[in-house]
Formats: structure tokens, sequence, C-alpha cells
């Protein structure tokens, strides 16, 4: 029985220790991605006072926007293309 649990010890430091080896963390592949450019939004506000405004945000390299109105609301994610509404009070 003494020696089945030393071979279980020895089992279990063995995978433990080919488990833990060092993964290619290479972080090379961040120097390859472009960095966004020709940023912009464009913002349409309704004329009617009902406070609705509208943002489409665009850029090249550009995979979502965080929009942030400034109100004290929720921020909001978008990817790009989409439209979105929001009302001021």
């Amino acid at each position: 029985m003494r020696y089945i649990k030393q071979y279980i010890v020895v089992i279990i430091s063995l995978v433990a220790l080919v488990a833990c080896s060092d993964d290619d963390r290479s972080t090379s592949f961040i120097d390859n991605v472009p960095e966004p450019s020709d940023l912009s939004v464009a913002i349409d506000v309704s004329t009617d006072n009902s406070g609705i405004v509208t943002f489409t945000p665009s850029g090249t390299s550009v995979s979502s926007f965080t929009l942030d109105y400034g109100d004290g609301s929720e921020q909001e994610t978008i990817v790009v293309g989409e439209t979105i509404r929001h009302t001021y009070l």
C-alpha cells in the first residue's frame, strides 16, 4: 500500500510538472494590427424638441465603439455600421 501511495504521488508530481511548462506568450502579433484611423461620428439632432439624438460612428480598422453620452446614463457599445438613438431629458 505504501508503494502505491508513493507511485501516485510521483505520477501526480510529474503531471503537474509537465502541465506547468511555459507556453509561448508572444504578443508580437499586436505589432501588425493597424491603428484606428478616419474616426468620425455623424450626429443627427431631432428638431421636434423630443431630445432624441442619433449617433452613427465610423472609422477604419475599428471593430466597435463605446459611447458615453455625458449625461450620467449607461455607456453603450456598438459595432461599426450601427446607428444608435439616445434621448436627452
